[in-house]
């Protein structure tokens, strides 16, 4: 009894989320919203750095101690990658 219950439920979730994918914003978006309000700038930091191997890293929690970091603010609302041009054909 147990099994067909949960699989009913997984069923009907994966059917919500097919049908509206966006349900979920209605919950987070506020909250998110609430959080750039609180740091007062709206924008991301992100931390870039070098490995050992001379990988470049990126990521939004510091590097261990000893290691040099550049603190990169992105705003997430603004598109980072150049748009594409047309294609002849």
């Amino acid at each position: 009894m147990k099994a067909w219950l949960m699989l009913a439920v997984v069923i009907a979730g994966g059917v919500a989320w097919y049908r509206y994918p966006t349900w979920w914003q209605r919950f987070v978006e506020p909250v998110v919203g609430s959080w750039q309000r609180l740091t007062g700038t709206g924008k991301v930091r992100v931390y870039r750095w070098h490995s050992r191997d001379g990988t470049v890293q990126l990521s939004t929690r510091p590097p261990e101690d000893g290691v040099e970091y550049e603190i990169i603010e992105v705003d997430p609302d603004v598109n980072l990658l150049p748009g594409g041009g047309t294609v002849d054909r």
